[in-house]
């Protein structure tokens, strides 16, 4: 009958931790709680970062990852582009997220084409784009 309990406490206890996983599965990070070389990648967003979500803040922490290896120019283009998606409304990042997929969906020749005509008409010292990279 002990056996039976335990077996039973056991069960729900997993169920609950399953549950509480599966809402959340990414941790909330304070800003101070980050590595220096967290800090330095992320410095455009440090000022809201302890506003965003732990999804946000697990999205941001992979671009982190790299940024160590990246040269200066390009440590700067990444500077740049985060300051500018945080000052994006979430009506218009979701607008970019879905004109970046239609993006990659299209044949290469095709996005070669965009990418030029984009290049084209972007103002003088705007981020280029870096390849492979999203939103």
């Amino acid at each position: 009958m002990v056996g039976f309990a335990r077996a039973i406490i056991l069960s729900a206890a997993l169920a609950v931790a399953q549950h509480a996983a599966a809402a959340e599965p990414y941790a909330f990070r304070y800003w101070s709680e980050l590595t220096a070389e967290q800090r330095k990648a992320l410095a455009p967003v440090a000022e809201d970062w302890n506003d965003f979500p732990a999804r946000q803040q697990a999205n941001l922490l992979k671009v982190a990852k790299g940024f160590g290896k990246l040269g200066l120019e390009q440590q700067q283009r990444v500077h740049a582009r985060l300051k500018a998606w945080s000052r994006m409304t979430p009506e218009q990042r979701l607008l970019a997220r879905q004109n970046y997929k239609k993006l990659i969906e299209l044949p290469a020749s095709k996005r070669a084409q965009i990418k030029q005509r984009w290049a084209q008409v972007q103002p003088e010292g705007a981020p280029e784009a870096m390849p492979g990279e999203t939103p």
